[in-house]
């Protein structure tokens, strides 16, 4: 259980993006979730507890109390709000009128904003007619009961004059963690009744004083997104080794708009040969029968889910959750560690920092980093841009050729929600299969009555998938 904590908190806040379509609601789900902000302090619990215990699980793995300034960070304090709401009254959408409020409350000096991609497929953002909106949280809610449900929160106030502070105290014994913050609210002038002041977090979430870095975790993970390198480079390669061996070399370029990856798996220490892997726009492929192979979730989102997923946050991967330490630098590179905190198997707090990485100051790309250092498991990874690759034969002839249309019906799902159609447009040697996670069935066309096969190389073709069993 030594990093259980760090590691399961922190997958939770890596995902984003909203995705549209038009949608009908129940007038009678209607009824607003932060009427509650033109209240008077009287009212405080109703108005600012469960907005200050989501900015308590928003704050758990940042280092800076800038980071609210981070619309990733807004989001997800947003998002585990609407979690723990919806456990008290039901509701799982804000409407765009709600949506203003709570984020000038959280951030009263910026203009609202739409959600971060990284929060891609967590909100989803429902038209109901021209300008209005609601936002769903279905991802935060379902993670909140399925990492959140056991958690305590402890949360009190004060009133001193204009100002209300809320501390809140994020307590889980089974993972043996406990967070406490403060957070000042100030009575405005506004519309809105109040507005954040002032942030409060652990001595521990805070940067080292003695590292003195100029970047946080944040600006790592934008620096190295896939597309923010590739804008810069027109090669990426990474070279991964494990107990001095080359173990995994991964090969990424932009062909055209599309991200690409095609990686070798060595596995010298296992001897079982070498491995090949590919991705188009996030899709991973085999190679079957002669052409290429990629399966996506038969879900209306799929697109979304296609321009900012596992491509995207590649590099940024090989970071973890933490405090920058250590740091120091020479002409070209910053070097430094990231430590975090735990509870081990006998209940004793603990630091880690077995990991070390060197960054380029010019625009803070990784060059090199070192994870395990000092156990049995540990392995170095070096980055080169702007260097020979190889691709292994993926994607020959793709920027040759025109791409053809895939069109995919999501029929009588078990999630209503799910159902529509997904348009896109792939490479013409690739085959495009929909999956699902309940029993289902593909069909050739969208009456369901021909069965599916391959149509062939170049030929644009249309699948439909179900859960109804016929």
């Amino acid at each position: 259980m030594k990093k259980i904590t760090a590691v399961i908190l922190s997958i939770i806040l890596l995902l984003s993006f909203a995705s549209c379509g038009k949608k009908t609601i129940d007038e009678t789900t209607t009824e607003t979730t932060t009427q509650a902000l033109t209240e008077e302090p009287a009212n405080v619990e109703k108005l600012l507890y469960n907005q200050s215990k989501g900015l308590a699980l928003a704050f758990m793995f940042t280092d800076s109390v800038d980071s609210i300034n981070n619309d990733y960070v807004l989001w997800n304090a947003i998002g585990w709000y609407v979690a723990i709401n919806s456990k008290e009254n039901k509701l799982k959408y804000l409407t765009s009128e709600e949506l203003i409020q709570i984020q000038y409350l959280f951030r009263p000096d910026a203009l609202p904003v739409e959600p971060d991609e990284k929060n891609a497929g967590w909100i989803i953002k429902d038209e109901i007619e021209e300008k209005n909106a609601i936002y769903r949280f279905d991802g935060y809610i379902n993670s909140f009961d399925e990492y959140y449900s056991t958690v305590d929160f402890i949360v009190s106030h004060t009133i001193n004059g204009d100002d209300v502070v809320v501390a809140v105290t994020v307590k889980n014994d089974d993972f043996g963690y406990e967070e406490s913050f403060s957070f000042t609210y100030k009575k405005a002038d506004a519309v809105y009744s109040y507005r954040l002041e002032n942030i409060v977090m652990p001595e521990k979430n805070n940067t080292d004083d003695s590292s003195e870095a100029e970047f946080t975790l944040y600006d790592l993970e934008q620096a190295n997104k896939v597309t923010t390198l590739l804008g810069e480079y027109k090669t990426i390669k990474v070279e991964q080794y494990f107990k001095g061996k080359l173990d995994v070399v991964s090969n990424l370029w932009l062909m055209g708009n599309d991200r690409m990856i095609a990686k070798k798996i060595l596995s010298p220490e296992y001897g079982e040969g070498e491995e090949y892997q590919y991705a188009f726009n996030d899709v991973f492929m085999s190679y079957i029968d002669n052409h290429y192979v990629g399966y996506v979730l038969a879900d209306t989102q799929a697109m979304d889910v296609m321009r900012t997923g596992i491509n995207d946050n590649y590099i940024f991967g090989y970071f973890t959750y933490g405090n920058i330490v250590n740091v120091s630098e020479n002409k070209e590179n910053y070097t430094f560690n990231v430590s975090y905190s735990y509870i081990d198997e006998d209940g004793l707090g603990k630091d880690d920092i077995s990991s070390y990485y060197e960054i380029s100051k010019k625009d803070l790309s990784l060059r090199y980093a070192k994870w395990n250092i000092g156990t049995e498991y540990e392995s170095e990874i070096k980055f080169y841009y702007d260097c020979p690759i190889d691709k292994y034969g993926f994607a020959e002839k793709w920027d040759e050729i025109q791409y053809k249309s895939v069109t995919i019906n999501c029929v009588e799902m078990s999630d209503p929600e799910r159902n529509g159609t997904i348009e896109f447009g792939v490479p013409y040697n690739v085959e495009i299969i929909p999956y699902d996670n309940n029993q289902y069935t593909i069909y050739a066309n969208k009456e369901m009555t021909n069965e599916y096969s391959y149509m062939g190389d170049g030929v644009p073709y249309e699948v439909t998938i179900t859960n109804a069993m016929g």
